[in-house]
């Protein structure tokens, strides 16, 4: 089933607030108690890294921020695309001057739960596994 490119914006801040563990907080204002993905447990975040809708904001603008590459083409979304469930339908990522990444853009969704991130599993957490696309010479190639 392809996903519908006009609920794709809408699904963002979802996506991005229980990527990044944020999820109570995506429904300020409302007297509702946030709403727990089902069968999964509350989103979890660092204790130590307290969030806030500003937070939150801000990672939704950093998502789609090309800015973060060298070349000022590339941002998280141009790989975990919003209309393809947060992943690109390429067997390899293309990112900075049209190069081939070593692997495809895994889903973000639900990546909060994820005890390892990325494909060999080398970082456990969503703050340590952000810098590898950015400086990774083929992805985004940011080193400054």
């Amino acid at each position: 089933m392809k996903p519908n490119p006009r609920n794709a914006r809408s699904s963002l801040r979802v996506v991005i607030v229980v990527a990044l563990g944020l999820l109570p907080f995506a429904f300020a204002g409302s007297n509702a108690p946030p709403p727990v993905p089902l069968g999964l447990p509350a989103v979890p975040f660092p204790a130590n890294n307290p969030s806030t809708p500003a937070k939150i904001e801000l990672g939704e603008k950093l998502f789609f921020e090309p800015g973060l590459s060298v070349d000022k083409t590339v941002s998280c979304a141009s790989c975990h695309r919003p209309d393809h469930f947060f992943t690109d339908e390429a067997a390899l990522s293309k990112g900075v001057r049209a190069q081939l990444g070593d692997h495809n853009a895994m889903t973000v969704l639900n990546a909060a739960y994820a005890p390892h991130l990325l494909w060999d599993g080398r970082s456990l957490s969503l703050e340590d596994q952000v810098r590898y696309p950015v400086t990774h010479p083929r992805e985004m190639n940011n080193t400054q």
